[in-house]
Parts: structure tokens; sequence; C-alpha cells
């Protein structure tokens, strides 16, 4: 007689975990259920491939949506508040980058970030320095150049909205 409660393989069972995925994770996993959703006789597989790649794609929007919502309180705050009481240009500058989904020029994403040019490039530097954003020649602009967001930079800031969706705070 078999008791259905038992476990045939006597393994304990363990409780749900929580993990957080980088950005690369979820790149490589958006671009692997992508392929695996794109069978051309869809079966149970396909399918799974298709809800799970369907949800990755939707955290990184609620990621991306709830960066736009830090961005727009941030700079609501100057509309109640003293700027020189938020003194945060590095987070700011961040924040702008990850929103912005392309590289911005120096001067644009000083102006966005609302700093001015001299503080944005000290700051800059910093990022890049650390590895958080990627300084590269403008492409059509000899002059000028070009911030992105690097990888390290979006892992970090993924794992933070992440964290920050979880407790539904900013």
């Amino acid at each position: 007689m078999t008791d259905p409660n038992h476990d045939r393989f006597g393994a304990e069972r363990l409780p749900a975990k929580s993990i957080t995925l980088t950005g690369r994770d979820l790149t490589d996993a958006k671009r692997l259920f992508g392929l695996l959703s794109d069978e051309e006789e869809p079966g149970d597989g396909s399918r799974l491939a298709r809800d799970l790649y369907e949800r990755l794609r939707n955290e990184g929007d609620i990621l991306e949506q709830k960066a736009r919502q830090i961005v727009a309180l941030r700079q609501r705050r100057s509309n109640f508040f003293a700027k020189a009481m938020f003194g945060e240009p590095a987070w700011d500058i961040l924040l702008v980058l990850y929103t912005a989904g392309e590289g911005l020029t120096m001067s644009r994403l000083a102006q966005l970030s609302g700093v001015s040019q001299a503080t944005g490039l000290r700051w800059m530097n910093y990022l890049s320095d650390q590895k958080l954003i990627k300084l590269e020649s403008h492409p059509t602009d000899a002059r000028s150049m070009r911030v992105l967001l690097a990888e390290k930079g979006r892992e970090a800031l993924d794992a933070y909205l992440t964290n920050a969706v979880e407790l539904g705070g900013s």
C-alpha cells in the first residue's frame, strides 16, 4: 500500500526560494526562451518557453517602470524642497542611463540628471572608474563622448530595483 504523503524519492520538500537574476541572466534567459518559443510546431515545451519569455520580459518592463517612477519622484521633489537638500548626482546619472535605453552625450546626461556639466563630468568619471558606466567616442561627433550603462551598472540596478519592487518602495 502506498502512502500518498510519502515522498517516494526520500527527499524533503524544500520551501520555495527567491533569487535575483542579473541583467546578463535576464538577457540570456530571454534569448534562450525566445529561441525555444519560435518552434514551428508548438508543444508543451515551447508553450512553457513562451510563458517564461513573457514573464521575463514583463519583469524587465516592471524594473524599467520602477526606475522611471523613481526618476520622476526625485525630479518632483524640487517643487517642494530646495534642490540643494538632495545631492546624489551619481544616483541620478545611473537612473537616467537605466531608463534611457541607449547611450547619451555627456551634456544631455548632465541635463537630464539635473546637474551642472562640471558636476556631471566629475561623477561620470568616477562611475566609469567604478565600471558602472562606459564612456566612448560619439559615432557622429568627434567632439563629444557618449555615456552608456555598463553591464555591472545594469546588474546592480536590476538587483536594487527587483528588491525595491518586492518591498513596494523606492
